[in-house]
């Protein structure tokens, strides 16, 4: 029989994870789980892979407030409240789609830790990247089941 060992949920792609006990996971997958993506100015996504000191950012989401710490910069907390909301057209993986813009606080601060100039997307209450072929929303992740899953029994 399969154990679980540990969940880990990251507010935004590409940044540390948050170590849980407990999580929810709903149709687009594990609730809160990368919800936040930081992208350059033409609205391609900045990732550990190319950007490795992303991984040093340590966010905390509670579905209000992002809180954001560093080990070279202040920390920062903005409230989704003072999100601009502004539709921005990214990408993920080749699916196009738009997502919010969040503070101009955020994007500093992420332009700061990338080394060059950066946005902070929010994918907002539900995730606008739909994917066809398993007929449900998925967040900023690289990867989601191949299939639909909302028929399991609980």
């Amino acid at each position: 029989m399969p154990t679980l060992s540990a969940i880990h949920r990251y507010p935004i792609k590409s940044a540390a994870g948050e170590s849980l006990t407990q999580a929810r996971v709903e149709e687009e997958g594990l609730v809160l789980d990368r919800r936040f993506m930081a992208i350059k100015p033409d609205g391609t996504f900045l990732t550990a892979r190319s950007h490795p000191q992303l991984q040093r950012v340590r966010p905390s989401f509670d579905g209000e407030r992002l809180t954001l710490t560093h080990d070279s910069l202040p920390p920062l907390d903005v409230s989704r409240e003072e999100f601009s909301g502004e539709a921005v057209t990214t990408q993920v993986w080749g699916d196009e789609f738009s997502a919010l813009a969040t503070h101009a606080s955020l994007d500093a601060w992420f332009s700061e830790v990338a080394g060059e100039p950066a946005r902070l997307l929010w994918l907002g209450e539900r995730s606008p990247r739909y994917r066809e072929s398993i007929g449900v929303r998925v967040s900023f992740a690289d990867g989601y089941p191949a299939a639909d899953f909302r028929g399991l029994s609980r």
